[in-house]
């Protein structure tokens, strides 16, 4: 199952893609919207988190302007030189626990948006990544349950500053 978040006459919404079209997220004892994070935080999986999806109301993906999965998230972890080529061509030495870095959610842009080089930089580089997006809190956990706790995953352009 596709999900996006998206803009749509000033609003803000979630849905699920099918096709070309989108159908938006609805809770269906209030009879409104709902944001993929709320359904993450109500405890919904990705399989029934469809359930919600409002087939009625859905739109062409040409009607709507596309944003990061998750709007506001609450936390951006990422793993730095996480595979070797990319340790190898960043110098770095070989360890067993890779560096994390933290992100803001400001610096997220949606798929298709423009990525704005600053003007100091004439290193700006990108790199095809893979988000895990946590269906709930995790820590201190065995591998072995690690993806009890996933909710799902998106593809991530990790553009960096190499300057």
């Amino acid at each position: 199952m596709k999900f996006v978040s998206f803009r749509f006459q000033g609003q803000c919404y979630s849905g699920v893609l099918e096709g070309s079209r989108v159908a938006p997220l609805l809770d269906l004892t209030l009879g409104e919207s709902v944001s993929l994070q709320d359904a993450i935080e109500r405890g919904l999986s990705a399989s029934n988190v469809g359930d919600f999806s409002d087939k009625q109301r859905s739109m062409a993906l040409s009607e709507i302007d596309i944003l990061p999965p998750i709007i506001h998230p609450r936390k951006i972890v990422c793993v730095g030189t996480n595979y070797e080529s990319h340790r190898v061509e960043t110098g770095r030495e070989k360890t067993t626990k890779p560096p994390l870095f933290l992100r803001t959610a400001e610096t997220l842009v949606a798929d298709g948006a423009p990525l704005l080089c600053p003007l100091e930089s004439t290193m700006f580089d990108f790199e095809g990544e893979i988000a895990v997006v946590m269906g709930r809190s995790a820590r201190r956990i065995p591998k072995e349950s690690a993806l009890e706790y996933v909710f799902g995953y998106s593809c991530f352009n990790d553009a960096s500053v190499r300057d």
